[in-house]
């Protein structure tokens, strides 16, 4: 069976060889390119140790969607430093394994990241040919860890344009457990929000979140546990946490119990 890697590397070529509008030259050109990004990947996963980098300033700003967001999620996951010609839908969505549904939709994400500075463009030597540029900014600060792993399994696992409200949902949740790039020493990898608050960063609906945050759980992507704060007067609020390990969650919460902090588990999802 072929990995996904291989499947879609096979469906893009077939794009390639179907589109009558390419000439000859400009084919192999993408057939190179092609075999670049798959290097460019493999080499990210060395160089960014695994993960890439989201600003935060992108899941705050009020005109970004969550297909933005979704698309911006898997590039700066998998592909720093592509430049690619004819930097498509029909491409993107192969790679995103989303179907046909998702191409208007992936159309629309590509032009809002470049209209908005989060993709650049340069055009070939005459101005006669344009290149998308998805080197990506090296942030330093206020940024949130997208790990690499994780969106390859979302994409093999989820293969539907659900796909995209799950990215969106992964990468907000990710900026509240990683915020400003400093995890917090006393409760690494874990954190505590409203989902109002998740839905707002990942500008998804609330139904949308709890599937996407359900799909996290069961794929063992996320755990969450929901608790009464003690010092907000039993104020309900949900542990978002990326422990792929359930002892380590359960030792954060019974931490958290023995030092007043929660006074009752409601209800948890512990992987």
């Amino acid at each position: 069976m072929e990995n996904t890697y291989d499947s879609l590397d096979s469906r893009y070529r077939e794009l390639i060889n179907n589109n009558k509008n390419m000439t000859q030259e400009q084919k192999e050109e993408q057939y190179s390119l092609l075999n670049r990004t798959k290097k460019t990947e493999e080499d990210n996963k060395e160089k960014y140790r695994n993960f890439g980098k989201i600003p935060n300033s992108l899941l705050d700003n009020e005109d970004i969607t969550y297909q933005e967001i979704a698309l911006y999620t898997y590039l700066t996951a998998m592909a720093h430093g592509w430049i690619v010609y004819d930097f498509n839908a029909q491409f993107l969505s192969k790679k995103l394994n989303i179907g046909r549904k998702g191409l208007q939709q992936i159309e629309n994400a590509i032009s809002g990241l470049v209209e908005k500075g989060f993709i650049n463009t340069r055009y070939s030597w005459g101005e006669k040919t344009k290149y998308y540029d998805v080197t990506l900014s090296d942030y330093n600060a206020n940024f949130s860890k997208i790990y690499c792993n994780d969106i390859l399994n979302i994409i093999k696992k989820s293969s539907s344009i659900k796909t995209l409200s799950i990215l969106a949902s992964y990468a907000a949740i990710r900026s509240y457990i990683f915020d400003g790039g400093i995890e917090s020493q006393n409760s690494t990898s874990v954190c505590y929000s409203s989902h109002e608050d998740i839905t707002e960063r990942a500008h998804i609906s609330y139904s949308a979140l709890n599937k996407s945050v359900d799909f996290l759980s069961e794929n063992k992507l996320l755990a969450t546990i929901k608790v009464n704060l003690a010092d907000r007067g039993g104020i309900k609020k949900i542990y978002y946490s990326h422990y792929k390990d359930r002892n380590k969650l359960e030792d954060f919460v019974k931490n958290s119990w023995l030092d007043g902090r929660i006074n009752r588990i409601v209800y948890g999802v512990i992987m």
